[in-house]
């Protein structure tokens, strides 16, 4: 087992194991359980269980043998595919940086008024419950095409929106990441500096406007 390619599959998102199980099949073209087990080096158990999770991701596909066998769906194209979706998340980030950048000038010490804080949960599910607890009309949503689902709704007015945020007429929170990508810990920046909240207020207006669903 290749532990630095193992390792470079892990940074496209994959995890010890699918990254491990992927490996040896890019090695092997297909096989089934047993045999990607073995050269995965992880118990048979467990290969079956990532197999048919990455069938359902669509990078694997089965072959109706008995046994039964897998093998990548594109293996030339696997790597491009990962790297190109790498390099649009980068993309993403980068646009969410300087959104973050225009967005919130106020924290320079000078506009600082207010008790700005940051909460921390370990699920999407315990961030919107309490953001839920603040809610109250006029709210504004703004939300990534990652967090679509979660957002969409809360408030009076949802836009899409390059980064994540709920804005309610007391206190402006915003996701250090999108709340649709899986992650240990959410950190949540909860602003209640009115000029912050009314420098949202224009924002929105003037560029997501357009965008209003």
């Amino acid at each position: 087992m290749d532990e630095h390619a193992v390792e470079t599959l892990k940074k496209f998102g994959f995890r010890e194991y699918e990254a491990k199980v992927i490996y040896a099949l890019l090695r092997l073209k297909e096989a089934d359980v047993k045999l990607v087990s073995k050269y995965a080096e992880i118990p048979r158990t467990k290969a079956y269980e990532v197999l048919k999770s990455l069938v359902k991701k669509g990078v694997l596909a089965e072959i109706g043998t008995r046994p039964l066998r897998f093998a990548i769906v594109d293996p030339d194209g696997l790597l491009d595919k990962l790297y190109e979706e790498k390099r649009r998340e980068v993309e993403r980030l980068k646009v969410e940086v300087e959104t973050l950048k225009h967005l919130l000038p106020a924290l320079s010490e000078e506009r600082k008024s207010g008790e700005n804080y940051i909460f921390k949960a370990g699920s999407v599910d315990d961030v919107v419950k309490i953001i839920k607890e603040s809610v109250k009309s006029p709210t504004i949503v703004g939300y990534t095409r990652e967090s679509e689902r979660i957002l969409k709704g809360i408030g009076d007015v949802s836009y899409r929106s390059p980064v994540d945020f709920v804005l309610t007429p007391d206190v402006l929170f915003i996701p250090l990441n999108p709340l649709g990508n899986p992650q240990r810990e959410y950190v949540v920046v909860a602003f209640t500096n009115p000029y912050v909240m009314e420098m949202i207020r224009r924002w929105v207006e003037e560029v997501l406007s357009e965008g209003k669903e």
